[in-house]
């Protein structure tokens, strides 16, 4: 089930987060939740690199 991620949303567009190529990097990323939506924020155009030091935390983001 997804989460709704519609307050993570809006701080992360308030914060300047935006589409049109814009490169961000997310530290301590999890499970990635976070990191679906600021991909879905930046677009085709943008790149996001998300770590995190528990590897085992971090799932496949090339799907």
């Amino acid at each position: 089930m997804k989460r709704d991620n519609t307050t993570t949303r809006r701080y992360l567009s308030d914060a300047g987060v935006k589409l049109g190529g814009m490169h961000v990097i997310e530290i301590g990323c999890g499970g990635g939740e976070v990191t679906e939506v600021l991909a879905e924020l930046v677009g085709s155009s943008g790149a996001v690199v998300a770590i995190d030091q528990q590897s085992k935390c971090i799932g496949d983001g090339a799907g």
